[in-house]
């Protein structure tokens, strides 16, 4: 069995054996018998609109529900931090969305509000107080960690906006490319990193794997360019924020509404993230940069980077060598090792 997912209507379209049912997510027991020519208005716009192959009821409805569930996070969110509507309406919206937050539901939420930083007219500081009047200490941790992420966020969604529209093939399937990697998490797993550029090759490569981007125009391409737009803007990150976040994350649940972290001035002195630093020419293309680099590693080392970005893992890549698994993440230690070096000498040489 083979379904069609949307959290925004709340409905599933099972395909079974050329049979079409669908159900709701208010009363997943009832199933109607649908036609082809349905499918039209089932799902709306269809944006959100989300393939499951060869599964079963019982996970097309726990998916569903999750589906629902972060649809309706996202607009209790979106409510919150809406100045323009009356104090109440955003405070019910709040307590509303405390409820949602679960493990999924606060990752698959913060995979979209980490894509793009807010605008000018969200008033994450009154949504914040909001929710330390309603004692809701979730919701209080989820905006204290989006206004902490927010120059940093900027940063990851500046380098995706370098990426030209040509290696997306067009417009439309950059728009296509952006969604899914969002959906998928890339942009909220780039934004922890803290612009770290390490860690950038880490998620990146990881992310190659991913069955969802792979089938995606041109996806290596996009992730390099991605990549190395990072990496030449250069990354500056507070040390302190990590072991901060940490910190937050085990006692959130236990803090009262008054012992929450105040929001912090970016002009403030002991801001835990400083904007970013460019440590390499502006005038040099991201592209560019990363080729350079490249070339400066040996043909071997330069190979194993390639089979590593493109999303094999150290069995596939063993088996391609010709050598044992522990001998390519040793080589993968010292090629990491090889790259931070060099990364470090043109910082110096540019600062």
């Amino acid at each position: 069995m083979d379904a069609l997912i949307s959290g925004t209507t709340g409905r599933a379209l099972l395909v079974d054996v050329g049979q079409l049912k669908s159900f709701d997510v208010d009363d997943p027991s009832k199933l109607v018998s649908r036609r082809p020519s349905d499918f039209a208005y089932l799902f709306g716009e269809m944006r959100d609109l989300r393939v499951l192959e060869n599964t079963d009821i019982e996970s097309v409805q726990h998916e569903l529900k999750h589906d629902s569930d972060c649809a309706l996070a996202l607009d209790l969110t979106l409510i919150s931090l809406d100045p323009e509507l009356a104090s109440e309406i955003r405070k019910e919206a709040i307590e509303g969305l405390d409820e949602l937050l679960t493990g999924r539901v606060v990752e698959s939420l913060e995979n979209i509000l980490y894509a793009r930083p807010l605008t000018e007219a969200a008033d994450l500081a009154g949504a914040s107080k909001l929710s330390a009047h309603a004692r809701v200490t979730r919701v209080s941790a989820l905006f204290h960690r989006l206004e902490r992420y927010q120059p940093v966020i900027s940063q990851v969604s500046a380098a995706w906006d370098t990426i030209p529209t040509k290696v997306f093939g067009s417009y439309d399937h950059q728009a296509a490319f952006q969604r899914v990697a969002a959906r998928e998490g890339l942009f909220r797993s780039l934004v922890k990193t803290r612009c770290d550029w390490s860690k950038v090759f880490v998620v990146i490569s990881n992310v190659s794997r991913n069955g969802h981007l792979k089938h995606l125009h041109d996806h290596r391409k996009v992730l390099q360019q991605w990549a190395a737009s990072l990496i030449a803007m250069g990354h500056q990150f507070g040390p302190g924020l990590e072991a901060e976040e940490q910190s937050y994350e085990r006692t959130s649940r236990e803090l009262t509404p008054n012992d929450l972290p105040q929001p912090v001035s970016q002009d403030a002195e002991d801001s835990p993230i400083a904007l970013p630093s460019v440590h390499t020419p502006e005038t040099m293309p991201a592209a560019r940069y990363l080729t350079d680099l490249l070339k400066q590693l040996s043909p071997e080392d330069q190979m194993l980077f390639d089979l590593t970005f493109d999303g094999y893992d150290a069995r596939e890549i063993a088996v391609m060598l010709g050598i044992s698994e522990p001998a390519v993440r040793k080589r993968n230690s010292r090629l990491m090792q090889k790259l931070r070096r060099l990364v470090q000498q043109g910082e110096r040489a540019h600062a």
